[in-house]
């Protein structure tokens, strides 16, 4: 994820060292991304 994709980022020399730029991710997305890659991973396998 790049938090660039859900807002506008500052420049480097503007970004603000105390702020969570990956808090604007929301976690939906987060949760899907991770579902998918659980879910692929175990395509396929046994335990």
């Amino acid at each position: 994820f790049w938090a660039g994709d859900y807002r506008e980022m500052p420049t480097r020399d503007q970004r603000d060292r105390n702020e969570l730029y990956l808090s604007v991710i929301p976690a939906a997305d987060v949760i899907a991304a991770v579902d998918k890659l659980l879910s692929s991973s175990t395509t396929g396998t046994s335990l």
